[in-house]
């Protein structure tokens, strides 16, 4: 039996991630075992506060009478800068090529193994972190491997108190602007992403991760040619 992982990038809202779960769920896909996410420095302390501390995981998953999926601390990855330290926020050229390397390298090592899968979500984070997720994927995924985003219908975007549609009654109304939205009537919708998958044409040292970012991009760029 394959181990199946959801690996996400987010940013200030971590709400992304119970958004997905239950989509996955209403959407009967499979649900995953463990969860990553990439973020920064800012991001691992918004996740692990509203995934965990304040139990928003636990409580989707006891909604919908499903097992909680590994997920602590641990399991949230912060993008290193130029320097090998983590990062708040990629700002510098170098930055964004750390950035580059961590997330393909993460995509490369999730997807070495057979008897895993891995669905990414690319629907939070900077959107040089969404669209490295997705090149990653196209340059390691599998046939079992898929990629999404998570749509919500409109006013739910960036709530804090809105994590997922409940009929719980403590969690019911969030408030955007003064006005009172019921949680109960968001529409969450998982958009699959179909994507080239190249990993069949690559050279053997590619996967066996001897190349940088860059670098395996210049080599599946000269075998093209």
């Amino acid at each position: 039996m394959k181990k199946h992982t959801l690996l996400a990038t987010t940013g200030a809202s971590p709400q992304v991630v119970t958004e997905t779960l239950y989509a996955i769920h209403h959407e009967n896909l499979q649900w995953p075992d463990e969860i990553y996410l990439i973020t920064t420095s800012f991001g691992k302390d918004k996740a692990v506060k509203g995934l965990v501390e304040d139990g928003h995981l636990q409580r989707l998953c006891d909604e919908l009478n499903r097992p909680v999926p590994q997920f602590d601390a641990t399991h949230v990855l912060v993008t290193p800068g130029a320097d090998g330290t983590e990062v708040e926020d990629a700002r510098s050229l170098e930055d964004h090529e750390a950035l580059a390397n961590f997330i393909m390298t993460e995509v490369r090592n999730r997807t070495a193994s057979p008897d895993t899968s891995l669905h990414a979500s690319l629907a939070g984070g900077r959107k040089t972190m969404t669209f490295y997720i997705g090149y990653a994927m196209s340059l390691f995924g599998r046939a079992q491997d898929t990629l999404s985003h998570v749509l919500i219908s409109e006013g739910y975007e960036n709530i804090p108190d809105f994590w997922f549609p409940t009929q719980a009654e403590a969690y019911r109304y969030v408030d955007n602007r003064g006005q009172k939205l019921d949680a109960s009537a968001a529409k969450v919708t998982l958009a699959p992403i179909p994507f080239v998958r190249l990993r069949d044409g690559f050279p053997k040292a590619l996967l066996a991760g001897d190349a940088n970012f860059s670098q395996t991009v210049d080599a599946i760029q000269q075998s093209l040619e």
